[in-house]
């Protein structure tokens, strides 16, 4: 494709989701102000919370942001390992040792200073709870290496491949004059070098183009290449940069799609007329509270007074009638203030129900509560969390595909086992965070129940604990409560340690039966 082409199909693509634009351009409004510019170009500095009078959405959404990440890419755990796809590998020793390894590479790299990945994953996660969609660019750079960004909803349109699978994206974004020379070099149009000598800040508009290589196309470029990329400079319609990717350099963190739709919906769009209504209701009762506390002065047509002041212990001569009646009341407008509060709070209850907010809730509002019974809540809330932990591995899978990529172009693995490179070097990411394991909350939850039916019939008869198998129900449960597996001891340790203490016990028996034994050695020597 050549600028112009690239052009006109990122204009298309544009008008496509007009729609789209026009609907997160309302809750950007209202919601996350910062970015509300889908359907207008805000300047630096410019106040953006017009349109906010209730914090509670934006309130809710940094929490939402907060959640998705303890839940599904907590920094302080690895929150995913790499096993091997051919079955029989995942015991291999060799091959155990080098995905770990790799695994850790992953994690050290991707939370590094430099890469900037945390910072970003609170504006993805924001992003996402906002609008349902949010995009992160990752590459390696000539100085600072790794380093990962997250892209405004606004500045991207992407498409789908046949598998619903997100491969194609169009990057419309603007650089100042000295950033397009340090980006591009010698292929920057000679307009925009022409600035930097006279104002360097100036800013100039340029497109991205990231699509799969077409098959004529693959013959051109290195084995392996799967993507074109094309910078293209729209003010003079020239390409200023050309290269391919080994991997998908756009993940794409999505919310629920709808069918027939690429885009996804976010909780701030399935409550968006709550958020409208209640900025609304806002609104009326402030308006109701002001006049409940200063409400207007109501005076005789003829009733002129010079002088009237309002200020707190003034004295008003003239404001009274000979009879003792006041000249001047405050008009009673009977507004029912905490009937509108408390619609207010029903309709805040139910945006704050759409961010998940009630997770924070399973133990602090009920701290009486049963291990069995918080099992029970999580497991509830864990079948709602379902479809954010599919959308969440669909962005971690490109996430990950990408960052495996990146470190094999820089020769940054360590050597692959031979056995794992016969079977092709596949490999699946197994995901174990907070998510997945209270969406497994299940198994504790039956184990912790039959313990507690069971619990009176042991009393009676304590062999009916024995038709279970107590050590695995043991690590069952502790898999299920996300207890590492290093913490575990193996079986053939367990059984080391239960022999030791059975030998030692024995031993303790024999010498409290000593004393025993020589005093009925000594009544039968008396009685010989």
């Amino acid at each position: 494709m050549n600028a112009a082409e690239i052009i006109r199909r990122q204009e298309q693509l544009a008008g496509d989701r007009a729609n789209f634009n026009t609907l997160w351009q309302e809750v950007a409004e209202r919601v996350l102000p910062g970015e509300a510019n889908f359907t207008t170009q805000s300047t630096p500095g410019e106040k953006r919370n017009e349109k906010v009078y209730d914090s509670t959405a934006s309130l809710a959404l940094r929490k939402y942001a907060a959640i998705i990440e303890s839940l599904s890419m907590p920094r302080t755990t690895q929150w995913h390992q790499l096993q091997p796809e051919e079955e029989g590998l995942e015991n291999v020793h060799s091959v155990k040792l080098y995905l770990e390894e790799v695994n850790k590479q992953l994690f050290r790299r991707r939370y590094a200073p430099r890469a900037n990945f945390a910072a970003q994953l609170r504006s993805i996660n924001l992003s996402l709870g906002a609008f349902g969609n949010s995009p992160l660019f990752l590459d390696d750079m000539p100085v600072t290496g790794r380093r990962y960004k997250a892209i405004p909803l606004s500045e991207l349109h992407f498409c789908e491949n046949h598998a619903g699978v997100v491969d194609t994206a169009y990057r419309r974004f603007r650089l100042s004059a000295r950033n397009a020379v340090s980006q591009f070099g010698e292929r920057t149009p000679m307009r925009i070098m022409s600035a930097v000598a006279t104002n360097p800040d100036q800013l100039f508009c340029f497109i991205h183009c990231v699509k799969p290589l077409e098959a004529d196309e693959i013959k051109k470029f290195p084995e392996g290449s799967q993507f074109s990329s094309t910078y293209v400079s729209t003010e003079t319609k020239e390409i200023v940069g050309e290269g391919v990717y080994y991997t998908f350099p756009y993940p794409v963190s999505r919310d629920i799609t709808l069918s027939g739709e690429i885009y996804a919906r976010s909780p701030a769009m399935w409550v968006l007329p709550g958020i409208k209504m209640l900025n609304e209701m806002k609104r009326t009762i402030l308006r109701g509270a002001q006049k409940a506390v200063d409400p207007p002065l109501l005076l005789t047509e003829d009733g002129a007074l010079s002088g009237f002041s309002l200020r707190p212990g003034s004295l008003n001569a003239g404001a009274l009638t000979d009879q003792g009646l006041p000249l001047v009341v405050p008009l009673e407008t009977r507004s029912r203030v905490e009937l509108g509060i408390e619609m207010q709070q029903e309709e805040q209850k139910v945006i704050n129900d759409s961010f998940y907010i009630s997770l924070l809730q399973i133990i602090t509002d009920s701290p009486q509560m049963t291990a069995t019974e918080v099992l029970q809540r999580a497991q509830e809330q864990g079948m709602l969390l379902g479809p954010v932990s599919g959308r969440q591995q669909e962005f971690a899978g490109q996430l990950i595909e990408r960052e495996i990529d990146l470190d094999s172009q820089a020769g940054l693995l360590p050597p692959m086992p031979p056995e794992l490179a016969e079977a092709g070097g596949r490999y699946k990411i197994v995901y174990d965070n907070p998510l997945t394991r209270i969406q497994k909350s299940s198994a504790a939850v039956g184990i912790l129940r039959t313990i507690e039916g069971l619990a009176p019939l042991a009393g009676l008869n304590p062999g009916i604990m024995d038709v279970f198998d107590q050590d695995e129900m043991a690590r069952e449960l502790a898999d299920a409560n996300g207890v590492p597996t290093k913490l575990e001891r193996p079986p053939e340790e367990v059984a080391a340690i239960r022999k030791q203490r059975a030998d030692q016990q024995a031993a303790m028996q024999a010498v409290e039966a000593l004393p025993k034994v020589a005093g009925a050695a000594k009544d039968v020597g008396l009685a010989a």
